[in-house]
This record gives C-alpha cells, sequence and structure tokens, in this order.
C-alpha cells in the first residue's frame, strides 16, 4: 500500500522548531518526533483513506495536537497489546491496542471496537498479538490523556483479509427473523459464520439498494446489491423473486435509495461475496414496505380491539409481540385474525392415517395471505379448542379468527432467533364460520348419547395452567368459566386431568334447549375429595353431593349458574372436575 509524506509543510515547521529551540528540551516526547536520545525522525504517513491510512505516528500526532476531526479515518498497525475481548452476545466487543512496529511503545488504543467489518467478537482467539490491522472508526483524545479509536469502531482489514466492498460493513444487527431481520452488517457477518455452502435454513435482510435495477425478463428475477449506509459494505440480493417466491413482473425494478427486505438462505459466495443463494431460492418481502405484486399492497397497519367481531390484524400483534422482553407472552389471550400461509407439520403427523397423530397444528398467519409479516401458531387447536383430525382440516389462504396468548419467544437452538408466536390458542371462526362446514354440527367436544353430551376435562384442549375461558361443546351447549373475583380463574391442569374451580369461581351453561340436570364427577388429592365439599351453589337449580359426584337438578332453564361458594383453603376448598354431563329435558 502506498504511503505519502503527510505534509512537507509539516515537516518544514519540524526542522524549524528543532534548529531555532534546540536548547529548550520538550517537556515530553510526543508520538511523530524524535526525542533528543532518538535518531531519525519518524515521518507523519498516509492521509486516513482506505487506500492510504494513517500510519500509527500519525493518528497519535494529529490527536495530540488537535488536530483530528469529527470523520471517521483508517489507521494501520500491528496489534501490540490486548486487554479485553468480550465474546458475549450482549456486547461482543474488545479493547486492544496497536502500534507502528507491534512494540509497546507509542501505542493507539482501540476502545471496544468491533472485529472484521464490525461484526462482534466470538472467540478469544478472532485477534491477537502481532496481527496486522487497517481500522476504521472515529479517534478521540479521551480526557486530553488517552489518544484512542472510541468505542464502536471496527476492523477493516485483518493480516490482508476484509469484510468486502469498501467500506467496513459497521455494527452487526439484527437477528434474521422476519421481526428482527438482519441489517447488512448482520448478515455479512452470519454469512461468515456460515460459509461457501449455502444452508436450507433462510433469513431477512433488509438494506438499501446500492444502484438501481431491473428484473432479467427470461427469469422473471432481479440482482441488485444493498448496503446499511451510502458506501457501505454490501450486500448482493442475488436473482431473487418477487414476494412469496413469484415471478416478478414485467419491468419490475428497483431504484437507489429504496428500502428492500429480502427473504432466502445466504451464504459467502466463493468466501468473498456475502449474498443470497441464486436460481430464484431467495424472495423479496417487501420494497419500501410494499409487495412486490403490481400496484403494490401496503405494509398492513396494527389494527383492532381483540374482540371476535374486531379482532387484532396479524400487524397488531407483531407490534405488541415486539414490545415484550425475550421470551416474554402474554396472561391474556387476544382474538387475532389472518390468512394462513402455511403449515409446519406435515401430513404424515396429522390425520387417522398419520404415524404420530397429533392433535395441534403449528401453522403461519398474516394480514394478506403472504409469508411477509408473518404470525407463528404454536400448537394451535381446532374450532373451539377441539382436536385436530385431518392434515386437510386446515388449508393456506383460510382465512381464521384465533383466540390466544402472545409470546416473545427466543428460538435459542438457531442463533437466538426472534419468533413472534401465538400459543394456548384455538380457532373461533374458519372461513367466516364457527362450525366445521361439513356435517353443520359443531365441532367442539364432547359425546352424545341420547339427550345427554358428556365431555371430559382433558377434552377441551386446553393447556396445562391454562384458563379455561368460554367453551362451546359438541351440540353447541356453551360453558362460560368465570374467576368471580378470585385471582385464579378456573384452569385445566395435567396433572388429574381435571378442571380446578377456586373460591368464588363459577360456570355458566347456556344450551339452546332447558337443561334438566347437571352432573360433575371430580377429582381427589392425597385423600381429599376436591368438591369445596359441598359448598356450591347454581342458580337456577338444586345440589347435592354424594362422594366424588356433584348433581345439580331441577334446573328446568336454558342457562345456569353453578358456583363455588367454599371460604376454607387448600384441595377441599375447590372443585376438580374430570368430567362434565349435561341432560336435557325431553
Amino acid at each position: 500500500m502506498k504511503k505519502k509524506i503527510y505534509s512537507l509543510l509539516m515537516l518544514a515547521i519540524a526542522a524549524f522548531a528543532f534548529t531555532s529551540c534546540e536548547d529548550v528540551p520538550m517537556p515530553y516526547d510526543k508520538p511523530g518526533f524524535a526525542s533528543e536520545t532518538d535518531e531519525p525522525m519518524v515521518l507523519l504517513t498516509g492521509d486516513g483513506t482506505v487506500e492510504n491510512p494513517y500510519s500509527v505516528a500519525s493518528a497519535l500526532y494529529l490527536i495530540t495536537e488537535g488536530k483530528i476531526t469529527e470523520d471517521k479515518v483508517y489507521v494501520e498497525g500491528t496489534i501490540s497489546k490486548i486487554d479485553e475481548i468480550d465474546t458475549s452476545t450482549q456486547y461482543g466487543n474488545a479493547t486492544y491496542y496497536i502500534s507502528d512496529d507491534g512494540s509497546t511503545t507509542s501505542q493507539l488504543e482501540v476502545f471496544r471496537g468491533y472485529n472484521l467489518g464490525g461484526a462482534k467478537f466470538k472467540s478469544n482467539t478472532d485477534i491477537k498479538v502481532g496481527d496486522k490491522v487497517i481500522i476504521y472508526g472515529q479517534l478521540v483524545y479521551y480526557n486530553q490523556k488517552t489518544p484512542e479509536f472510541t468505542q464502536g469502531s471496527s476492523i477493516y482489514s485483518l493480516n490482508g483479509q476484509t469484510a468486502g466492498g469498501d467500506e467496513p460493513a459497521g455494527e452487526a444487527k439484527g437477528s434474521g427473523t422476519q421481526a428482527d431481520p438482519f441489517n447488512v452488517a448482520g448478515a455479512i457477518a452470519k454469512c461468515k459464520e456460515i460459509g461457501t455452502t449455502a444452508p436450507s435454513e433462510t433469513y431477512y435482510v433488509k438494506g438499501t439498494v446500492v444502484e438501481g435495477a431491473t428484473a432479467d425478463e427470461s427469469f422473471n428475477n432481479i440482482t441488485f446489491d444493498i448496503a446499511d449506509t451510502d458506501g457501505g459494505a454490501k450486500f448482493k440480493c442475488y436473482q431473487v423473486k418477487g414476494t412469496d417466491g413469484k415471478d416478478l413482473p414485467k419491468g419490475f425494478s428497483v431504484n437507489k435509495g429504496d428500502e428492500v427486505v429480502v427473504c432466502g438462505p445466504i451464504y459467502n459466495y466463493s468466501g468473498n461475496t456475502p449474498e443470497t443463494a441464486g436460481k430464484s431460492a431467495a424472495y423479496i418481502v417487501s420494497v419500501n414496505g410494499k409487495a412486490t405484486s403490481e400496484g403494490g399492497s401496503d405494509t398492513p397497519q396494527p389494527s383492532g380491539s381483540s374482540t371476535i367481531d374486531n379482532p387484532y390484524t396479524v400487524e397488531k400483534a407483531l407490534e405488541m409481540i415486539n414490545a415484550l422482553s425475550d421470551n416474554e407472552s402474554t396472561t391474556e389471550s387476544f382474538y387475532i385474525k389472518g390468512k394462513v400461509t402455511r403449515k409446519a407439520n406435515t401430513a404424515d403427523e396429522i390425520g387417522p392415517n398419520s404415524s404420530k397423530k397429533y392433535k395441534d397444528m403449528n401453522y403461519y398467519i398474516s394480514d394478506d395471505g403472504s409469508k411477509s409479516y408473518e404470525l407463528y401458531v404454536y400448537r394451535g387447536k381446532y374450532l373451539e379448542g377441539a382436536d385436530f383430525t385431518d392434515y386437510e382440516q386446515l388449508k393456506e389462504n383460510d382465512e381464521v379468527i384465533i383466540y390466544g396468548q402472545l409470546q416473545k419467544y427466543i428460538d435459542t437452538k438457531n442463533g437466538n432467533a426472534v419468533v413472534p408466536e401465538v400459543k394456548n390458542s384455538k380457532i373461533v371462526k374458519l372461513n367466516g364460520k364457527t362450525t366445521d362446514g361439513g356435517s353443520g354440527e359443531q365441532s367442539g367436544p364432547g359425546t352424545i348419547s341420547g339427550n345427554t353430551i358428556t365431555v371430559n376435562a382433558i377434552d377441551f384442549g386446553v393447556s396445562n395452567g391454562v384458563a379455561m375461558g368460554t367453551q362451546t361443546l359438541a351440540d353447541g351447549t356453551k360453558l362460560e368459566f368465570d374467576g368471580g373475583g378470585n385471582s385464579n380463574a378456573p384452569k385445566y391442569y395435567d396433572t388429574g386431568t381435571n378442571i380446578r374451580m377456586y373460591p368464588k369461581n363459577s360456570v355458566t351453561i347456556t344450551a339452546s334447549k332447558d337443561i334438566e340436570k347437571v352432573v360433575f364427577n371430580c377429582d381427589e388429592y392425597q385423600g381429599t375429595i376436591c368438591n369445596a365439599s359441598g359448598d356450591i351453589t347454581a342458580s337456577p337449580g338444586t345440589v347435592t353431593v354424594d362422594g366424588k359426584v356433584v348433581t345439580v337438578k331441577q334446573v328446568n332453564s336454558k342457562t345456569s349458574t353453578i358456583t363455588n361458594t367454599s371460604s376454607s383453603t387448600g384441595a377441599a376448598s375447590q372443585i376438580r372436575i374430570i368430567s362434565i354431563e349435561i341432560t336435557y329435558a325431553n
């Protein structure tokens, strides 16, 4: 790399200073100047550009003489000392020193700088004393005592290896998920980690288009570069398709300055080009917030009030999830409306002929049915909490309203990826209907025999420790469980497979015809029968208790509210319901 004499004028001034003041010693040695015992003066070299970085002596002189600006510069040197390399995921920076000759004299401190290309340090061996580096960052004279690169610098070149591009990548951000896409620096760092073979995993990357490009009409895809900043390190979006992997419309183009989000496999092609895998393996999620289909579609906006008549949009749910802490979930459940974009299970896992016979399904929904801005539904139940019995009960583009809790899940098995999801959910409407649309019968749990319907607590499909809420049986009868002022509402528990109704809790049963009687078959705990010791009322109805069986007779109404009135504590104060039998009047 070429070197330049910093300034002929500066040399002249220095020479004048030495000849006119040779009898007055300097109070201290200044970098770039010889002391009385030194041999020839060190020439100040470089101009701070990537082509011609400053030497360490030049940088020290500029700092101590107050000649630095707010511009970031390049300085070349050899690592002479390392104080700390923080390999934690939170910081990932290092504090070390560089000098021109690798010795510990005339050093320049690099305070909390980042690794090659702005990536975080992941190993204590990423750098070592003796490494040749070019650092890019802001020079400061900290407290007028310590010349240094201030926090946030990065290594542009390490032993001759660069991160690619004309500028360093900067600070890596994002986790590569839809909710938290990589910036270009983050994508470059991830590509270097992945290596030269494209993986099966897909990642979201967000950046600004460097130069405009038009789609290839032969293959209906497009290739362009994105960066975090003007002139910054580049990431190549190579042969990407349109939203959801569809062919790009004729004449589709991106312009310099457009903000783009892409999704697909990424890797470090040939070891020197971070990019998406080619041949339409990746796709454009959005350009300036719009899908790539002709005419575009605005990015969905957060809306809704979380009622069944005005459910949240998926975008509103994502907004709420993003505000949560890592792995935090809401205690409250919400109504959310969206379209099914894809199913995460296979036909071999769900259905009468499946090998695993799962009773719930993992799937994704979005506001417009595209794979942009998706929400993951984890182990969701079917209509009104019923089990899934067939893989084809749910299809892509089905419109659903679901009811469940929101969670910001951190997937530690996939690089701490952020997964916005809904858990403990059920579908309350499928394509506008609350029934399965086939037989016309309700889809909820329960076995009908004559005038009686029987349902086991486990059949509701509610997860362990989750409030029961409102449930609908196979014949349309509704059960509304209510806390009644107790901080604990009625909940289902795997232990004993029962519904626990605590003091003040109630359940209101509403049918389409008069109810004759209701029977609760209760559980016991360590020899104690859990039926609230008979402290139960019904309105209307008369209550009798016989061992583990609670019977409510003489209801003679389409509605009855059954309440736990116990004032004691412990298991004896609870009604632990294993099953419920409802008999209707003839």
